[in-house]
């Protein structure tokens, strides 16, 4: 038997599952939530995000009971906040798993204290209970995957560790999942890419028009080819660059109010931080902007983007003003 344990019971969870259930013979959803994982299981729905829209299989069932959860699973798909991941594994998973599982991680952003040229499962996932440690990101809004609309993903681990079946499991009529051996650019863009999604968003809300913000794309690419380059030493590929994961995902997150890290950068420029935050609380692009600042602070100084960002959010700069110097003087 072939189950899938979903770490997570909300909207990017729930689209996985609604497109994925076809690969396995279980798919579970495991959550806290008392109304989602309800709603999941009376009504084949998740209302809070998709109201209207019926789940296409009624082999999902969520529950919070976690030992009940990882009973004979065999796939572990991580979509939680990055910052709950740590949490959950070592309090929830770990202590009740008595196996090897195949470990998918499908979160984006940055978990202090861990390498960023790594993966940070490989340090909290023992040997024993692995048979492997994956990332699966791509350039996919959920809304539209949980209506099955054509969409693509890239699945990579540090290790390596190419499984073509497991390339199969994470396939589906309208999920096209490719494989890309070059983990560090695609971990690197899956952290600054929600940074950079909030700059594009702030150049929107100044009323900057398409030009000035294709050039600012570009020269965000620009410094995430830096970033890379500090890790690599050498340039990005462009086989690498055109993924789903990497291009697919920069430009999606990057041009579309759909997107909470541009959508924050747009209400920034006619609030303040806290009411900003108060529209959604999860926004990658803050969180890892504040811990990069003081894990890896060269990289902040060394890229005008990263800097600017980092003056208007954390120093109180005017949004107009940061840009029209960066602009001036790029």
């Amino acid at each position: 038997m072939k189950k899938l344990l979903i770490l997570g019971t909300g909207a990017y969870a729930s689209a996985l599952a609604n497109n994925f259930y076809k690969n396995f013979d279980v798919v579970n959803l495991y959550g806290i939530d008392k109304d989602e994982i309800n709603d999941i299981n009376l009504n084949k729905m998740n209302s809070r995000y998709f109201p209207g829209a019926k789940f296409w299989s009624d082999k999902l069932y969520a529950t919070d009971n976690i030992v009940e959860a990882l009973e004979e699973t065999t796939h572990i798909l991580i979509s939680l906040p990055t910052n709950a991941i740590i949490e959950v594994i070592e309090n929830k998973i770990l202590p009740n798993l008595k196996h090897k599982v195949f470990w998918i991680n499908a979160s984006k952003g940055f978990v202090p204290n861990y390498p960023l040229d790594q993966d940070f499962l490989n340090f909290i996932i023992p040997e024993n209970l692995s048979h492997g440690i994956y990332k699966i990101i791509g350039g996919t809004f959920a809304v539209e995957m949980m209506a099955h609309m054509p969409s693509s993903l890239t699945l990579t681990s540090d290790k390596n560790l190419y499984n073509e079946e497991l390339l199969e499991k994470f396939n589906s009529e309208n999920i096209f999942t490719t494989w890309n051996d070059d983990f560090v650019a695609i971990n690197l863009f899956s952290i600054f890419k929600n940074i950079y999604a909030i700059a594009q968003g702030m150049i929107e809300g100044l009323g900057y028009k398409k030009n000035t913000q294709t050039l600012l794309m570009m020269k965000s690419l620009r410094e995430l080819n830096s970033i890379y380059n500090d890790f690599k030493h050498q340039e990005l590929s462009a086989s690498t660059l055109t993924t789903s994961a990497l291009l697919g995902d920069f430009i999606l997150t990057g041009t579309s109010k759909t997107s909470r890290n541009f959508s924050f950068g747009y209400s920034m420029i006619s609030s303040n931080l806290e009411e900003a935050l108060t529209q959604n609380k999860t926004i990658e692009g803050v969180k890892s902007l504040k811990e990069l600042s003081f894990s890896h602070p060269k990289i902040i100084e060394k890229h005008d983007i990263l800097n600017v960002l980092n003056r208007i959010i954390y120093q109180n700069k005017k949004p107009i003003d940061e840009f029209k110097k960066f602009l001036n003087n790029n």
